[in-house]
């Protein structure tokens, strides 16, 4: 049974070949009733708003000034609008404007992205988030169905659809029509337009829902084997029964894969990969002069080193031409962790120039997927053995002897290089399909949670062949998001650390110019999450232009208080989907930052970072950029106002002069004089004079003063300093 169609002109191009149609399977499930209102959720501008009515009555496509605010857009842009505008009840609306905005709507690949003009209302208590209307229906050619709650459009790749939960609208409804206040201001038409409106439900503007805004998801302990109850690892607590039971017959079965101490890994074999140092042989041997320490790290010492020996990790040597110390660290556990400094070794070791993937394109990857298991190797690095030959030269002292190291050792030059070169060479098949792996920060990732049992079999059986073991408690499986790479991922997008906003919350306003230069720091790895970040963060540089001190004013104040109120709610990025069609936006702004505040995710010290997080130590950036290296870049290339511009004019005058310099001498035989004017721009004239007559050496400067000042008055000087020691 045909409901209703439109078959739009074959002559208008390929979009309109496919015919759009509501069918009785359209309305399946659906018990329509007359207030029931097709409200839906789209894409406009940069972010994904919900609780937008579809209405066939209305004239114009209406946006609340509310989400006009959260889309940080400024109100000075708006377009004046002199159409008056009426509610319901005939009550007049107040217009703030017109906006141009992108809206795009469908999902993928039927998905398209239009242009709107967009009226602009304030209106208290309005349940939308925006209205659109016969504008918006005949620029997508679409069609509305308020049996089927639908509207459907013709796209490149066939017949696209938007539809609702009427569960929701039902809800909605209810409150609404307990609501008396602002009911004549709910319908927004233009003057003359009488159409009855119904009411959406009340959906969030954001759309994501509390749980993705935990910090951890919520995840329960399954035991590997009954005969070992202590061996647990972690799988999501909201996985769907079915699926939550295929991995956890999976994990059973690969138990072997989890390691539980050193004594349990047996490492990569040597013909798969080894860690060869290549060092300079015409570099000398260094002995690092042994350090003392205090009783208590000594024992942390003699433990490890008993560790590393049953683990045979370690291994005694004689005579070894190069030895380094031991460094402990304190973990977040208040123990020690003991190191080693390879500092004169890595001197004499060439730089392995293999590219580490880009960590913002490893996550984009990541981001969009349904089901994630996130896995860690145990002890990555002592996984990989080192190179026979070079073995000795990894020799480090204690109070208990010489040792070398049998495993490549965190700390020595090009590890991490070595280690992208055995999971690249391990995972080849799936990294990108459905895996993504960074040194040893490994992800599997499914498309949808019933596929993912599958994916995870295809990584264990790499991680049998291979021989690597993954530490248990680090490891989750199964959860919808999570923490890789230092941004939280999931399948609608992309989200900052929560731990950074936390950090951004708790800072006090800075007093002085290292406080200035650690919040523009930790901006500068939040600059992605931040819309026109270079105007939001002006007033900081400004305030940097002096390099000795800071002018923390008012300004600097309400843009510091405005970007912790915004990162709190900071937005949700999704990766574009293959065959859509993407816009270029061009900001205009009178500074010119965003490049110096953007961190390069893949440089040295980001990797450093991630690779140090595999040993609990934490590292804090000096200053993620140089504060006054930006505040110069910002006062070079600022577009300044007429007024600014007339005092840079007068104190560049001030700072760059017409410089003249003179200097007079005489003897017996006659005198003379040197003159030598120097340009703003840094050209110079210089003239030898001799006099004709007897001159004293300060007559004679006097003579070449003259002179120069007609030579500055020839070429052009209004003002000159002059330098003479007469």
């Amino acid at each position: 049974m045909e409901i209703n169609s439109v078959e739009r002109n074959p002559k208008k191009g390929r979009e309109g070949h496919d015919p759009i149609t509501f069918t009785a399977e359209n309305s399946d499930g659906i018990d329509a009733k007359p207030n029931d209102a097709i409200v839906v959720g789209v894409r406009i501008a940069h972010r994904d708003v919900l609780r937008v009515m579809i209405d066939n009555g209305s004239s114009a496509d209406i946006l609340s000034a509310r989400v006009y605010d959260e889309l940080r857009l400024d109100r000075k842009d708006l377009e004046p609008f002199h159409v008056p505008l009426k509610g319901f009840g005939g009550a007049e609306v107040r217009s703030l404007g017109t906006v141009k905005l992108p809206v795009r709507f469908g999902t993928a690949p039927c998905r398209r992205t239009i242009l709107l003009d967009f009226v602009v209302v304030d209106i208290h208590n309005w349940p939308y988030n925006a209205l659109l209307g016969r504008p918006f229906l005949n620029k997508a050619r679409a069609v509305t169905s308020t049996h089927a709650l639908k509207v459907k459009f013709p796209t490149e790749f066939g017949v696209g659809e938007l539809k609702r939960s009427q569960e929701m609208a039902r809800r909605a409804n209810l409150s609404i029509f307990k609501d008396k206040a602002g009911m004549e201001t709910l319908s927004i038409f233009e003057v003359d337009e009488e159409v009855q409106e119904d009411h959406p439900e009340t959906f969030e503007l954001d759309p994501r829902d509390e749980t993705s805004r935990e910090k951890e998801e919520p995840t329960e302990s399954i035991v590997l084997s009954e005969a070992e109850p202590d061996k647990t690892v972690k799988i999501g607590a909201r996985l769907i029964e079915r699926v939550k039971k295929d991995v956890t017959n999976l994990l059973r079965e690969y138990k072997e894969i989890f390691a539980w101490c050193y004594e349990e890994m047996p490492g990569i074999d040597r013909s798969v990969i080894s860690h060869n140092l290549a060092v300079n042989e015409k570099c000398k041997p260094v002995v690092q002069k042994r350090r003392s320490f205090n009783p208590e790290r000594s024992a942390a010492i003699k433990e490890e080193v008993s560790k590393l020996l049953a683990a045979r990790s370690i291994r005694e040597v004689k005579y070894p031409e190069w030895v380094a110390n031991v460094v402990l660290v304190k973990k977040k556990n208040k123990q020690w962790r003991m190191c080693v400094d390879y500092t004169d070794l890595n001197k004499a070791c060439p730089k392995d120039s293999f590219p580490l993937p880009r960590i913002d394109q490893l996550v984009d990857a990541t981001a969009g997927h349904e089901t994630l298991s996130f896995m860690d190797a145990y002890s990555g690095y002592n996984q990989i053995k080192m190179h026979k030959p070079d073995e000795e030269k990894t020799a480090f002292t204690t109070d208990q002897g010489l040792y070398c190291y049998t495993v490549m050792p965190f700390g020595l030059k090009n590890v991490g290089a070595t280690y992208q070169r055995l999971v690249n060479k391990m995972f080849a098949r799936q990294t990108g399909r459905n895996m993504e792996v960074y040194v040893d920060d490994m992800l599997t990732k499914s498309i949808t949670a019933d596929r993912h049992t599958d994916d995870l079999r295809e990584t264990f059986d790499v991680l049998v062949k291979y021989g690597m073991k993954l530490n248990p408690a680090k490891c989750v499986f199964g959860v919808p998001s999570g923490r890789f790479l230092g941004y939280q991922v999931h399948q609608k997008g992309i989200e900052v650390n929560l731990e950074n906003i936390q950090a951004l919350a708790k800072m006090v306003s800075p007093r002085t110019l290292k406080d200035v230069q650690r919040l523009t720091g930790c901006l500068a790895s939040l600059n992605r999450f931040i819309a026109k970040s270079t105007d939001q963060c002006l007033p900081f540089f400004k305030a940097l232009k002096k390099g000795k001190g800071i002018e923390w004013n008012e300004d600097c104040e309400k843009a510091f208080q405005a970007l912790k109120d915004y990162l709190g709610r900071a937005p949700l990025l999704s990766k574009p989907e293959t065959g859509e069609t993407l816009y270029m936006y061009l900001s205009v702004s009178e500074v010119a930052t965003s490049s110096v505040l953007k961190p390069e995710v893949s440089g040295r010290l980001t990797k450093w970072a991630i690779e140090l997080s595999e040993f609990d130590v934490e590292y804090l950036p000096k200053t993620a950029i140089k504060a006054q290296a930006v505040a110069d870049f910002v006062a070079e290339f600022t577009e300044p106002s007429i007024e600014v511009a007339r005092m840079m004019v007068e104190q560049n005058k001030k700072i760059f002069k017409w410089q003249l310099r003179v200097d007079g001498s005489s003897n017996t035989h006659g005198s003379g004089a040197g003159v030598v004017v120097s340009t703003p721009e840094g050209d110079s004239v210089e003239c030898a004079l001799r006099f004709d007559f007897k001159a004293t050496n300060n007559q004679a400067e006097y003579e070449a003063l003259i002179v120069g000042l007609k030579v500055c008055t020839v070429l052009g000087a209004d003002e000159v300093e002059i330098f003479s020691d007469s």
